[in-house]
């Protein structure tokens, strides 16, 4: 437990301290010439690359760093919040497209000989039941309709965090039985994603537009308008 809050609290506030002076130095750089604009998208990877090793360090989790750096350079800095959401649709998709090259590069090859009927089912539960559910529920009491709520819960947390989560443990935990297992359930999971997410991308995102400009009432007697 305490290891917890250890993890927590240092990874919260060394992360938070990061991205508050982080942006507070990028702003009195910038407006005295001391950076040129051309890096200024940088910056954001920059932080919470800062914001992880520095968590490590002082015990803290540092992907909870990383979070909260940018959860402060976003809300305290007007500029930082601009170049984050550049960098996001800029070179933060590139650096998925790469990460998503290696992992059919590397991982797939490696799983399919632990791959079972058992692991399969496994994941498309993974995939949907068991990663839907709880985002449906923690939902309830908000005022998005259901199909607001059902399009949150079919494209939210997916693919990379499950690709650096099992890595962590491999590092962590070593060679422990079974865990060809679980390398096998993560790997199927986030192709299974990628595949399931990427073909329904568009033809969703579509429907749901039109849904919502028609303002057509849900299936539960709401107004489908958000």
């Amino acid at each position: 437990m305490v290891y917890v809050m250890e993890q927590i609290l240092f990874g919260a506030l060394v992360g938070g301290a990061v991205g508050y002076f982080g942006t507070k130095l990028q702003t009195f750089c910038f407006k005295r010439d001391g950076m040129v604009e051309t890096y200024l998208n940088l910056i954001p990877i920059a932080l919470a690359i800062l914001a992880f090793y520095l968590a490590e360090a002082f015990s803290g989790n540092g992907f909870i760093a990383a979070f909260f750096a940018g959860l402060y350079a976003g809300n305290t800095s007007k500029m930082a919040r601009g170049h984050i959401k550049d960098f996001a649709e800029s070179e933060g998709e590139l650096l998925v497209l790469i990460s998503f090259f290696i992992f059919g590069l590397a991982f797939v090859p490696m799983t399919l000989p632990y791959v079972t009927v058992e692991v399969m089912l496994y994941a498309l539960l993974s995939l949907t039941l068991l990663r839907m559910l709880p985002v449906m529920i923690s939902l309830i009491g908000t005022k998005l309709d259901l199909s607001t709520r059902a399009f949150i819960a079919w494209f939210g947390p997916r693919g990379i965090a499950s690709i650096l989560y099992v890595l962590i443990v491999a590092h962590e935990m070593g060679s422990i039985k079974g865990f060809e297992t679980l390398y096998a359930v993560v790997t199927v999971t986030v192709l299974m994603s990628i595949l399931a997410h990427g073909l329904s991308a568009q033809p969703l995102a579509n429907w749901y537009a039109k849904r919502h400009r028609q303002g057509e009432p849900d299936a539960d007697g709401e107004d489908s308008k958000v």
